[in-house]
């Protein structure tokens, strides 16, 4: 309930230096950090590291921030049957915040009203779902009910099911199963077909080790007649994707590229792909623009598709910088502290032989960055910068000049 979010780095590559930044105008140099947010939205969280040859790399998510329950969206509803009409009034008992309600009555119709009834032209067992979309998290979620419309022997078994993608943690893949008919539920028997039963509810969630056509059963014994009945059905651990209706999710990250003089440079939609993922199978990415022939800041729009067509989109900023790497010349000539020791500021003068992007920051002897005091793209040119530091403790500190990730460093001491 306070917003509070621990970041974990899992890069690999063997990063030295992390920049978080968290969406809302702060950032952080440790590479596990504690960040508290003071809104409920969501936020593009990028982190940036940088290895000891100075190469860098970026990655972004998406972090949602809601610590109010109520928001918390979930599908459901109830329903009530006229058998002689073979009419459903159905009421959405949904809650949260969300919109995009979507019905399907599993006989070729669907509704997107809020509280819809619908009349079947045959008698029978149908599995109604009800989704809605998350307007925080942009996903969806899914209540599914079997009904039993005007069935002339209403203790005859039935079911339907709904697989889901592999679980990690369930070990697996999950499907759950929705049993209807009337009788004494203590007796059901679920038979999954991989030598597994359960006899504990009419709607299981059993999870299989492999995907694959299995034969379920769901039996029963009327404890009055001791009529028993049976209903098995094939079921296929991977249809999930056969109907798929959701869209992928899409994720994008910033990007910077290098213009040379003259000349165009081209941008692949997996450069600024940031994990986009479904349920089923990403089949393809588009972008709106690809070829970039001057520099500046641009707006760039990914495109997802999964298998069945569905598609999703974000967008990011792609930096077009101009092309300074030159080979076998060094980017900086001379940097100069003075005076050095000193009190409360002291002057670097420094020499870039090309333009290039330019960090400069003071670390203390452990490598941790006290303070960072510029950052940003500059020409070719002699600099001077003036540097305060009447909130340093005295001692030894590094000043360290990174251009174009190439790092050139300084000693540097405080005294009284």
């Amino acid at each position: 309930n306070t917003r509070t979010v621990k970041f974990y780095d899992n890069s690999t590559g063997g990063a030295q230096k992390w920049v978080w930044n968290f969406g809302d105008n702060s950032i952080d140099t440790v590479q596990n950090p504690v960040h508290q947010y003071l809104t409920n939205k969501i936020y593009n969280v990028c982190l940036t590291i940088v290895n000891h040859a100075g190469n860098a790399d970026i990655t972004c998510k998406e972090v949602i921030i809601d610590n109010n329950p109520e928001n918390v969206c979930k599908a459901d509803f109830v329903y009530s049957i006229d058998n002689e009409a073979k009419k459903v009034y159905f009421i959405n008992k949904s809650t949260g915040n969300y919109n995009d309600i979507f019905w399907k009555f599993d006989d070729g119709n669907t509704s997107t009203e809020a509280n819809p009834v619908h009349e079947y032209a045959n008698a029978g067992y149908y599995l109604v779902s009800l989704r809605i979309l998350d307007n925080v998290s942009k996903k969806y979620d899914y209540a599914y009910k079997l009904l039993n419309v005007a069935s002339v022997d209403s203790f005859l078994m039935r079911f339907s099911y709904v697989p889901r993608p592999f679980s990690k943690k369930a070990g697996g893949y999950p499907v759950d199963f929705i049993g209807a008919g009337l009788g004494d539920e203590a007796r059901l028997k679920w038979n999954f077909g991989d030598g597994h039963t359960d006899t504990t509810t009419n709607s299981p969630t059993h999870v299989y080790s492999t995907t694959g056509d299995y034969e379920v059963c769901l039996s029963n014994v009327d404890p009055i007649t001791g009529t028993s009945s049976t209903y098995c059905e094939m079921v296929n651990t991977t249809q999930l994707c056969q109907n798929d209706l959701e869209p992928p999710v899409a994720r994008c990250k910033p990007i910077t590229l290098y213009l040379q003089e003259g000349q165009s440079v081209t941008l692949n939609p997996s450069q600024i792909n940031n994990g986009s993922y479904d349920d089923c199978s990403i089949s393809k990415l588009e972008i709106d623009k690809s070829v970039f022939d001057k520099t500046g800041s641009y707006d760039v729009t990914l495109k997802v598709y999964d298998s069945n067509n569905n598609s999703n989109s974000c967008t990011t900023t792609v930096q077009v910088l101009p092309d300074v790497f030159v080979n076998n010349i060094s980017f900086i000539s001379q940097i100069k502290v003075y005076p050095n020791p000193f009190s409360n500021q002291f002057n670097v003068y420094y020499v870039l032989n090309k333009a290039g992007i330019v960090e400069i920051q003071i670390n203390d002897v452990s490598g941790r960055m006290i303070k960072r005091l510029k950052q940003g793209y500059l020409e070719k040119d002699n600099y001077t910068d003036i540097v305060d530091t009447h909130d340093f403790d005295k001692g030894v500190y590094l000043l360290q000049i990174f251009v174009n990730g190439t790092l050139n460093g300084q000693k540097i001491i405080i005294k009284q």
